[in-house]
């Protein structure tokens, strides 16, 4: 069952069903007492109709019924080109259409609601779009199950109660006259079905007895359910495991395991002292996924084993040769096993081992009907028999294979090939629907989910969860297995960055007439790497087909975001409710799934070794603690005021205080810094030494030493390729457009896209170190963003082939800090040597660039006496640079021809205002990077110099940014820093 259709439970999926229940139900059945319908295997449509538009309506995911359904002409379109399947999908909706409209518009009100208020869950069944079974009629069967009230805005089932509604739709189908089209479809109410009684009670006798015993070894009574039986044995097993472990650990180990939601495994390692008793406590936790497949598998195999005996001889109503049905089955099925192990694939024969374990013999397939599907209590089960391990076999072989040509003898041309690339961190319940749109909605043979090989961060206050492509891939799998799609959905991880680039690659192996169905979500829809698909094609002159197809991903509501953040919330509840899973496979992958969730700090790359910079300044701020010092409300920098009459003498010494004079009503501090670090290259270690300037001439020499590889100018590299910058090729920032449109043109494909830092390898060997620091220190202050702006051109092997020192300079900060690229499609090397054939290319020496222009000069130099409540503080201001932004040195030449600011004419003006500024920095009135505003008017006739700038104080030289300049009387001052300036009138 597909589209909107939900999972059905076995007996043993559900955790609240007792064992006491679950007899009841066997011996029910056994005795024929079970009612219900015929599980079928066809492709599943929901309908309705609006009495308001007079038509029909179709719905394949909650999406379409938030858009009140799809009418004939939509559910035609949706399925056009998809050759048997169009036209069972098309001729099932045709005679639906045929037979509500002989209904009165009352009783379409009562079965339908006004406006397709209601949807009914049915099945198309057409002997020409099998799927494992052959059926001999063409159908579309409603369910007796599955239906209900949808709400329009939020597209989810009401709690109304439609089971009337139900009724009064089969028995008014009843009444309609079925079309008198040759090949028409019928349409009609699943028939109600009571489960044909066993000859005698040998199965149900043999199940009974299994279960008592099994109740007997776990020491759980008849009255137990399913998850209580679960509880007992992990209860069991961790006492034989561990039985020095206290009571209370042992709790909180058997509550973890079985996914109790605020115990986590941090937890539990916490609480125990013996290093070797962790470590199998922590192996312990992590094989939790084959210790409860362990426990479940004997009740698995009991209700299996009863099943099969249920089944065994019956036929399917729409089946008209039950025998040779399943022989084509059997046969088929004995292929398939001679293929699986003749291909060799480990995996593969171990999968086909457990199946055929579950399936017995081969003389067990006897029954043309995939199931019987009934319910218990409000519950809903299913007993399926020897369908579920023959259907998971084949799902190992190939999906060329799987059918075979008889199956769908009228299929003319190439196979269609799914591809769905994507993030999937994790995937949820919407990217499943969107792969099993694919199958189901667009005839796809095989859908690739090809996962991102990049990592991805949940974190909340609850925990972190690292969703790895190991992790994405283990749970695809787990809702491939769950559903019954193995072989038709296949699950991999990208070998390139962005997985649009594998998606290419793929294009290149297909066989010839191959159509290509590439999913895209709503996020995905104005991509336009999705849209260079055909272009790709045609220039590689590949034979295939690509045909872009709308997902359904965003149709549920869940997202990647939102189910990450529960998992690392640990919110069973949520989680359950966006994962396409139920009952006990839901809990599985919980309980897995959550152990990863990791409750202290964690780095998902390894940090790097400490810069000379950092280690530095580290030591600075040790020596002074300037920094440690709480700063007046308010103030976001500058000197911290400290009370004179509550500082004790060593307090006055760490905060670099020197009082003068005895008059405690004023008092002057004088903090003047002077920092000298000298390297030395011999030895590679670093000298700082931090001199605190007292007004007496006396002086304190703080020194400490520390292991340095460079000093501030030229290193080389130890990893990457090597080469030399004078030797590299240099493409400007204006001509990357070109010289991408120029390789487009040699055959070579690239795309954009965001990368860590620490994937990326250089191939240049010189990195100015001096550059690097300055990059770094005005990416952290927020003056420039090192990961946008011009992207970093890499290779389809991952070099970085221009761009060295934004990447270095990202990567001392943190390697995990993500930058823009545009990948190549070729190898380092190979890129070179194109690179040196554009027209436009360039080189540069290490020493060559540089961030911005040169410094507009120096302001200050005098000691500034500013006051700060009853005291006088002294700032000593050596040499404040001066430093235009690319902003405002592009301001400052459109002015018009003889009309340029000179920079004499900034110095000026910021020399004439620096005095207030520093003065309202010390007051806390203004901080570090906060916009402001020096308005110079000189005369009359000229109009007023607006200087827009942003102090940098910090540990050593200190900065005036200018961040724009222009002469305007009439400046507006609100469009810098998220509001109105401040304006220092000069």
């Amino acid at each position: 069952m597909g589209g909107l259709g939900g999972h059905v439970d076995h007996l043993y999926d559900n955790p609240d069903l007792s064992f006491t229940d679950m007899i009841k139900i066997m011996t029910a059945a056994s005795n024929g007492e079970i009612t219900g319908g015929e599980k079928l295997d066809g492709q599943n449509l929901f309908v309705s109709y609006s009495v308001r538009d007079g038509k029909a309506k179709a719905a394949r995911n909650v999406g379409n019924v938030k858009k009140g359904g799809m009418d004939a002409e939509a559910l035609a379109a949706k399925f056009a080109g998809r050759g048997t399947l169009e036209k069972a999908f098309n001729g099932a909706f045709e005679a639906f259409v045929d037979a509500v409209q002989q209904l009165p518009d009352d009783v379409k009100i009562k079965v339908f609601g006004a406006d397709a208020n209601i949807f009914y869950n049915a099945e198309v069944m057409d002997p020409d779009n099998p799927n494992i079974i052959n059926y001999n009629s063409k159908n579309l069967i409603i369910h007796r199950d599955g239906h209900g009230e949808y709400d329009r805005e939020s597209g989810k089932v009401t709690d109304r109660d439609v089971s009337a509604e139900a009724n009064l739709l089969g028995k008014a189908l009843k009444q309609v006259q079925k079309s008198d089209k040759e090949d028409s479809f019928g349409v009609e109410m699943k028939a109600v079905e009571r489960l044909r009684a066993l000859s005698d009670d040998r199965a149900l006798s043999t199940a009974t007895t299994r279960i008592k015993k099994l109740l007997a070894d776990s020491q759980v009574g008849a009255g137990s359910t399913v998850g209580e039986y679960i509880v007992s044995k992990l209860d069991s097993l961790v006492e034989r495991m561990f039985p020095d472990l206290d009571e209370a650990v042992k709790k909180m180990l058997l509550q973890r395991m079985f996914g109790v939601k605020g115990v986590t495994a941090t937890q539990i390692y916490k609480s125990i002292n013996d290093p070797e008793v962790k470590n199998a406590v922590r192996a312990f936790i992590k094989d939790d996924k084959r210790v409860r497949k362990e426990i479940i598998y004997p009740l698995e195999d009991i209700v299996h084993d009863f099943a099969v005996e249920m089944l065994d001889g019956l036929k399917s109503r729409f089946v008209l040769s039950h025998k040779d049905e399943v022989n084509r089955m059997a046969d088929r099925l004995e292929q398939a096993i001679s293929d699986i192990e003749s291909a060799g694939d480990e995996t593969k024969i171990q999968k086909l081992k457990a199946g055929l374990g579950k399936l017995k013999s081969l003389d067990k397939i006897s029954s043309s009907m995939e199931g019987f599907v009934f319910a218990f209590n409000g519950h809903t089960y299913k007993l399926t028999g020897s369908f579920a391990p023959v259907n998971q076999i084949m799902g190992l072989l190939p999906w060329e294979d799987k059918k075979g040509s008889d199956l769908n003898e009228e299929s003319s041309g190439g196979k269609r090939i799914g591809l769905f690339p994507g993030k999937f961190k994790p995937p949820h319940a919407g990217h499943f629907l969107g792969a099993k749109e694919m199958i189901d909605s667009y005839d796809a043979d095989v859908v690739f989910i090809i996962i991102s090989k990049k990592s991805v961060k949940r974190e909340t206050e609850g925990g972190l969860f690292i969703v790895s492509p190991e992790v994405s891939e283990k749970m695809w799998n787990t809702y491939i297995d769950e559903n019954g799609y193995n072989g038709k959905i296949v699950p991999i991880t990208s070998k390139y960055p962005s997985p649009i680039v594998d998606t290419y690659e793929m294009l290149k192996e297909f066989s010839p007439g191959t159509s290509v169905l590439v999913s895209k979500g709503e996020k995905d829809g104005a991509d336009a790497r999705f849209d260079r698909m055909e272009k790709f094609i045609a220039k590689n002159n590949l034979p295939v087909k690509a045909v872009q197809v709308d997902g359904s991903m965003s149709d549920t509501g869940a997202t990647g975001t939102l189910l990450g953040n529960a998992i690392a919330n640990r919110d069973i509840e949520s989680f359950k409710k966006m994962v396409p899973l139920s009952g006990s496979s839901a809990m599985k992958l919980w309980e897995e799934i959550v152990s990863q969730v990791i409750d202290e700090d964690f780095d998902l790359y390894s940090q790097p070794e400490t810069a000379v910079l950092s280690e530095v300044w580290r030591m600075i701020d040790e020596a002074l603690e300037i920094d440690a010092k709480d700063t007046p409300s308010g103030q976001l920098g500058g000197p911290a005021s400290v009370d004179i009459d509550d500082a004790s003498g060593d307090d006055e010494q760490d905060a670099n205080i020197i009082k003068k004079g005895g008059d405690n009503s004023s008092t002057e501090v004088e903090i003047v810094t002077k920092t000298v670090v000298s390297v030395d290259v011999t030895t590679g270690k670093a000298t700082v030494v931090n001199k605190v300037e007292e007004s007496e001439d006396s002086s304190k020499e703080i020194m400490r030493e520390v292991d340095a590889n460079a000093d501030r100018g030229i290193i080389n590299l130890e990893d990457g390729l090597g080469i030399s910058r004078n030797e590299l090729p240099q493409i400007k920032s204006a001509d990357v457009s070109e010289f991408i449109e120029w390789l487009d043109g040699q055959g070579m494909d690239s795309f954009s896209t965001s990368f860590p830092v620490g994937g990326l390898k250089p191939v240049q060997k010189e990195i100015n170190l001096e550059k690097v620091f300055s990059m770094a220190e005005k990416h952290q202050a927020g003056e420039i963003d090192l990961s946008k702006g011009k992207p970093l051109m890499t290779s389809s092997d991952e070099y970085i082939i221009d761009g060295h020192h934004r990447w270095y300079a990202l990567r001392e900060l943190d390697p995990k800090n993500e930058i823009d690229i545009i990948m190549i499609d070729a190898s380092a090397r190979k890129l070179i040597e194109f690179m040196k054939e554009f027209p436009k290319t360039s080189y540069k020496q290490t020493t060559d660039e540089n961030l911005y222009e040169s410094s507009y000069g120096k302001v200050g130099g005098e000691k500034e006496v500013v006051n700060v409540g009853k005291m006088k503080i002294v700032i000593d201001i050596e040499n404040m640079d001066l430093e235009p932004s690319k902003h405002g040195e592009e301001r400052r030449f459109r002015h018009g021809k003889g009309k340029t600011i000179s920079k004499d004419a900034i110095l000026q003006a910021a020399e004439r205002g620096l005095g207030l500024i520093i003065q309202d920095y010390a007051n806390g009135e203004i901080s570090n990077g906060e916009a402001f505003v020096i308005r110079h008017k000189a005369n009359a006739k000229t109009p007023a110099l607006n200087l827009v700038g942003a102090l940098e104080m910090r540990k050593g030289p200190d900065t005036m940014k200018i961040i724009t300049v222009m002469r305007k009387d009439d400046f507006k001052t609100d469009n810098f820093g998220g509001g109105q300036q401040k304006t220092y009138n000069i």
